[in-house]
């Protein structure tokens, strides 16, 4: 038997699916999962053949799909690989599973995987308690029999090239997000991040920097799937170009755990800087993200040689009496990070009020690449004396 290869694309929408055709035929792709919402029809998982002339042959098939009602639970065999697709509007509930799963769990035990496919994702799996989108636990309960079993879940809308994406477990299987084709979230604690934090009067901080928007270039990321006898292999493109959004993520059907964070982690170099790289930092006025004119400090570097960090942490440090304070830290996303490599500008940068750091003192500026396991690269350091000398107080 060949080769099974599928294309899963989650929070997909009927425009612009005919331009990921292209892709889709070169890859190779036999099959596509579809999770989402399809003009007014409510959001639904869909699995049908691709076996289409043209693209606008199967946008419109897409779209015919979602339009057609469906149980709770639809099970479905392709090639010899089974899938379940729920569509629960919370993702599955307890008397779903008695009735429909249960009944199935020894025909689903074995060496051979299978497909669980919902909208949201698998509690507890993918990037821990904090990533949105999870359902109440009763997939995860239930997957957590099954290490052949491969969720694929479009809840989380975190980016493909985001290494978190993809994980192994005590849960017991492998848990995938697969995105958004119409625009993936990022998940808060960084300064262009959409989320933000709010302080004790519920207030949100000012930033000086903007978030990203994903719609700047929509990439539609998606999974490209392919099953053989001896493992699985996740590949994670652009349907906008077919560029790759990161390496691929290979699983062994016999060594459950090779996907873990601490397995993935143990593999990968951290991300490192260029020989020469250097940290420049300008003074200036600016807006804050409210539209505020304010004094800010910009630090700039360039972007890591290889292989691509998650964000960036920077931080700002003065030397007074003999001991080093950390006087302001952000972290940031590079703005490229919804696309391939291709995307990334030559530098990156930070904004900080200036108002925040000490004046008139000689700073140093350090700047470290961070992956998604929250490992760091070596900091690059530069220094600046910024605003006028405080006025001594008596």
């Amino acid at each position: 038997m060949g080769d099974f290869i599928f294309a899963a694309i989650g929070d997909v929408y009927d425009k612009a699916l005919a331009g990921a055709y292209p892709v889709l035929k070169a890859r190779g792709v036999s099959t596509v999962v579809t999770s989402g919402f399809i003009e007014k029809h409510a959001r639904s998982v869909r699995l049908l053949p691709f076996d289409f002339a043209r693209g606008a042959d199967f946008a419109a098939a897409v779209t015919a799909a979602h339009a057609q009602p469906a149980e709770d639970i639809v099970f479905a065999e392709v090639e010899g690989y089974r899938f379940i697709l729920d569509n629960e509007r919370s993702g599955l509930r307890e008397e779903t599973r008695r009735k429909f799963l249960d009944p199935r769990v020894a025909e689903l035990k074995g060496r051979r995987p299978f497909f669980f496919v919902q909208r949201f994702h698998p509690a507890g799996t993918c990037a821990g308690d904090y990533t949105p989108g999870q359902d109440g636990g009763v997939s995860t309960e239930f997957l957590s029999a099954f290490p052949n079993a491969v969720a694929l879940a479009e809840g989380g809308h975190l980016p493909l090239t985001d290494d978190r994406a993809v994980k192994q477990g005590e849960f017991g299987f492998t848990a995938v997000q697969l995105s958004s084709y119409r625009a993936p979230s990022l998940l808060g604690g960084r300064e262009n991040a959409l989320a933000g934090v709010r302080r004790a009067d519920d207030r949100v901080p000012e930033r000086q920097m903007p978030p990203l928007d994903p719609a700047t270039k929509r990439w539609r990321p998606a999974l490209i799937v392919r099953v053989t006898e001896a493992e699985i292999v996740f590949s994670r493109i652009s349907l906008l170009t077919g560029e790759s959004l990161g390496a691929d993520w290979t699983m062994p059907l016999d060594a459950y755990g090779t996907l873990s964070y601490a397995n993935q982690a143990a593999r990968r170099p951290l991300p490192t800087f260029a020989p020469g790289a250097q940290v420049k930092i300008a003074c200036g006025r600016g807006r804050t993200t409210r539209g505020a004119e304010t004094d800010q400090v910009t630090v700039s570097w360039p972007q890591t040689a290889t292989p691509r960090p998650l964000d960036y942490s920077v931080r700002v440090l003065c030397a007074e009496g003999g001991v080093e304070m950390v006087v302001a830290e952000k972290r940031v996303y590079s703005p490229g990070m919804f696309g391939p490599a291709s995307a990334e500008p030559p530098r990156a940068t930070c904004v900080f009020a200036q108002r925040g750091l000490c004046t008139g003192i000689r700073l140093r500026f350090e700047v470290r690449a961070v992956d998604a396991f929250g490992r760091e690269s070596a900091a690059l350091a530069g220094f600046a004396t910024v605003g006028e000398r405080a006025k001594r107080r008596g």
